[in-house]
């Protein structure tokens, strides 16, 4: 089972949120390597790592202002703040309408999926035990974002 999440600018009802997210995917892309459209790939990145019996599933959470998942996305935002601005991707202007949009109890978006994959290795597929290892600690890593 992998676990990943990842932002969906584009549904947000607010322009700054939107550009807020999409600077945060950019950033972790950047600095991590992590790419944040990969956790829309399962089932088929589980099949093509050579699984089989693979399925997905989604949730997309409400990011309502105020609420954990906002807390946790004015959090997330400001900790990398100083990286995102000095990268030029955003600019102060838009973070800090983001982070009072994210405190606005009018705030209701649904821009954070989170996708859990599953799968299992054949029994021709044995062999493929160490490769798929590798792959699993680069979904690991990509689960961190």
């Amino acid at each position: 089972m992998v676990e990943s999440g990842a932002p969906l600018p584009m549904l947000s009802t607010r322009a700054a949120v939107r550009r807020s997210l999409q600077a945060l995917a950019t950033l972790i892309t950047r600095t991590l390597g992590t790419d944040a459209a990969w956790a829309r790939t399962p089932p088929r990145s589980l099949e093509r790592a050579g699984l089989i019996d693979c399925d997905a599933e989604g949730l997309a959470v409400p990011v309502r202002g105020g609420s954990a998942m906002a807390r946790w996305l004015r959090a997330t935002t400001a900790l990398v703040r100083t990286d995102t601005l000095d990268s030029g991707v955003i600019g102060e202007e838009d973070l800090d309408a983001a982070d009072a949009a994210y405190a606005d109890p009018n705030l209701i978006d649904y821009t954070w999926l989170t996708i859990a994959g599953w799968g299992r290795r054949g029994q021709a597929r044995a062999s493929m035990s160490l490769s798929i290892h590798k792959e699993e600690e680069a979904w690991s890593n990509a689960s961190v974002s």
